[in-house]
């Protein structure tokens, strides 16, 4: 019984895109070579003549050499690295600033600090998967990925190319292979005049030269290091949380009345999952989106335990959640959890106690709401779209993560869908229907899944496994 709470909980951590069968479309769990990329990964806020700004490094030696791009302490005359524990040193200055190669190397008093571990840049090709680390939009412990698009020569520097988003505050940060090996730097980001998505990482073996003459370096004031290149921007530090996801616009409305039914086994019981959306009002009348979810584990004729979750999202970006699962059979007591995010402020309680409080960009969404957001998106898909999506550990520490979904190959699949005028359930009468699908890669962190999603509004996740019927009164596919 002890492993049906732990399913339960792990329901609300993942969220409905990962209730599904071990398969192929399973997500990939991040090897413990990437984790200590992540605890070496750091986020440098530093002040300078135009304010105060944010970028990304990474240790380099265990005695703090942080290594980052040039632009990112252009014109500062202070920073401060904040390490992944949350553990903050002063930057004592530059060891090396190549404003020419966009990469510098800065001294802090560290000792016995997490470090990467580096790899050849010579010997990765065009079309390897590469991900890339870093605080975007000053969000820290960020995990995203791309493939090495090509390789340039740009003022006689060989610059990598990538396809990994790259947004402001992302400068400085280590570009990885798979297996966690460091084989760049983030450096730019061309914008505008037609140009997306055209990043470009320093192979890191133009830095590993200078490492060794860094022991023998007094550290120069930053106030006196040479200007970066004029590259992509790090990003101001505000007073205030900063505002993701508000370039979706998504049509919730579309989503009103939809419920989906799905069922899957481990071989010894079954899960059933009911999930159903609505319009409705949050607690000070504002308009929201409501998502309704119930799943059951059963056993031959026997319900073992279920797990119940409601989530109301208002328009202005916040929301509540509340869960709550229960053992039929009482052999482990139920638990039951608050999660709020207002105005940046995120909390979670159970039992009326605080459990975890941390503070989080305004409109980040909880990560049971993806399925809603790719649902929501209008007739014309993107090629790909980043949602900011908040996730949480057994230690109720939460943060703010990067969800990628790229919507590729399409086709056609066989959808059950429910008979007009009725929601969908275990006992409803569906009509199978073939319907164009797009397929959808989600890549959270270093987590990736491929799913199937109907090709028009509402544009619903329909896994071919362990989906039984879909009820969507709004659609343009009914």
């Amino acid at each position: 019984m002890r492993m049906l709470l732990i399913l339960a909980i792990s329901a609300t951590l993942i969220g409905p895109l990962s209730a599904q069968r071990p398969s192929a479309r399973q997500p990939l769990r991040a090897p413990r070579s990437i984790e200590s990329v992540r605890r070496a990964t750091v986020k440098i806020e530093a002040v300078g003549r135009e304010g105060a700004v944010t970028g990304s490094g990474f240790v380099v030696s265990a005695d703090g050499v942080i290594a980052t791009a040039a632009h990112v302490i252009r014109g500062v005359t202070s920073a401060k690295i904040r390490m992944a524990s949350g553990e903050a040193y002063d930057v004592q200055g530059a060891i090396t600033a190549d404003a020419s190669r966009d990469f510098a190397l800065l001294r802090i008093a560290g000792f016995g600090l997490p470090t990467v571990e580096f790899g050849n840049s010579d010997s990765v090709h065009v079309g390897q998967r590469l991900l890339s680390f870093g605080a975007p939009l000053g969000l820290e412990a960020t995990v995203s990925d791309g493939l090495l698009s090509s390789l340039r020569l740009v003022d006689d520097v060989r610059l990598m190319q990538i396809s990994i988003p790259v947004s402001p505050g992302s400068s400085g940060g280590p570009v990885t292979t798979e297996d966690g090996l460091v084989v760049g730097i983030v450096v730019s980001g061309i914008r505008g005049g037609g140009a997306e998505n055209l990043n470009f990482a320093l192979p890191i073996n133009y830095v590993r030269g200078e490492l060794a003459l860094a022991p023998n370096r007094t550290p120069t004031p930053l106030a006196h290091a040479p200007d970066g290149g004029a590259a992509l921007p790090s990003q101001p530090s505000a007073g205030a949380p900063n505002t993701v996801n508000d370039s979706l616009q998504p049509d919730w409305a579309v989503l009103d009345g939809v419920t989906l039914y799905s069922e899957d086994n481990d071989h010894t019981r079954t899960i059933s999952t009911l999930t159903q959306y609505s319009k409705t009002v949050d607690v000070t009348g504002t308009p929201a989106l409501e998502r309704y979810q119930r799943r059951v584990w059963n056993q031959g004729f026997r319900d073992l335990s279920r797990y119940e979750e409601r989530t109301v999202l208002s328009t202005d970006g916040d929301y509540r959640q509340f869960s709550e699962f229960a053992d039929l059979n009482q052999a482990v007591a139920g638990s039951s959890y608050e999660v709020s995010l207002e105005r940046g402020d995120w909390r979670l309680t159970s039992g009326g106690a605080l459990k975890g409080s941390a503070k989080l960009p305004r409109g980040v969404l909880p990560s049971t709401l993806l399925g809603a957001v790719v649902g929501a998106l209008p007739e014309s898909l993107p090629r790909s779209l980043h949602v900011w999506v908040v996730e949480w550990d057994t230690a109720f520490v939460a943060r703010a993560v990067a969800a990628r979904l790229d919507f590729g190959e399409r086709g056609s699949l066989q959808v059950p869908v429910a008979a007009s005028g009725e929601s969908c359930g275990p006992t409803t009468r569906v009509t199978r229907r073939k319907l164009p699908i797009v397929w959808v890669t989600v890549t959270v962190e270093a987590q990736r899944s491929v799913r199937p999603v109907i090709a028009s509004p509402p544009h619903l996740f329909v896994d071919p496994s362990d989906i039984k019927c879909v009820a969507a009164p709004h659609a343009t596919w009914r």
